[in-house]
């Protein structure tokens, strides 16, 4: 947050002024200040969770009695394509906030391979897959952060089924081990000319680690 708040603006004459407090409005800065500003609130109401809903005893309790019970969850709503939620920790009993590719994140970029394998079957495989490249590895690169290992795994399926079902209708004729002598000699996996399907399932996700102070900025070369 003090990285960026201290990135300054670039006037028109390409000249890098310091800021020293504040962000510009609609700024991707705004959504984190705000929440960061709200966790007193948080904190009021952990404190009642904890003191009377903690257990399911207690909230089962509660609603005998005609009391409510609740849960606060807030999250910035820039996180574009994230779907944010409170789970339990494989092994332990203790719950916390992970980031998932969303349900519709996911269905736009199968609408996306389905679009590019629906192409007609003139084109040769190396420019489908030089075009399924592009869009799968922006996207993972994008969701990489997250908690994606599966997701990434179940794109890596329906890729493959999308080129395969393709090939099959461009040679109709041919069977299996003609197909796999031609387009699947490394493991089963479409190649052609060089030009490799990129795999989404080999990606490694990795957790975001904060930088502090050492985000670069883009206007370094700007003179003061």
């Amino acid at each position: 947050m003090k990285a960026f708040l201290k990135a300054g603006v670039l006037t028109q004459e390409h000249i890098r002024r310091d800021t020293t407090t504040g962000t510009p409005q609609g700024g991707i800065l705004s959504p984190l200040l705000a929440n960061v500003a709200l966790c007193a609130l948080d904190e009021r109401f952990m404190g009642d969770w904890e003191a009377m809903m903690a257990t399911r005893v207690d909230r089962a309790r509660r609603r005998h009695h005609g009391l409510v019970t609740y849960r606060l969850v807030r999250y910035a709503d820039d996180f574009l394509g994230f779907r944010i939620r409170r789970d339990r920790k494989r092994g332990t009993n203790e719950r916390f906030v992970y980031t998932y590719p969303a349900k519709k994140a996911l269905a736009s970029i199968k609408a996306k391979v389905r679009a590019i394998t629906r192409q007609g079957t003139n084109h040769p495989l190396s420019s489908l897959l030089r075009q399924l490249n592009l869009v799968l590895r922006g996207w993972t690169t994008h969701f990489r952060h997250a908690v994606s290992s599966a997701t990434f795994g179940y794109l890596h399926q329906f890729t493959w089924v999308r080129v395969v079902r393709r090939l099959r209708r461009k040679h109709p004729r041919a069977n299996w081990r003609q197909l796999r002598r031609r387009y699947l000699r490394t493991g089963w996996w479409p190649e052609q000319d060089g030009v490799m399907l990129f795999d989404p399932a080999r990606v490694a996700v990795t957790r975001y680690r904060f930088r502090g102070a050492s985000i670069p900025s883009p206007w370094e070369w700007a003179m003061d």
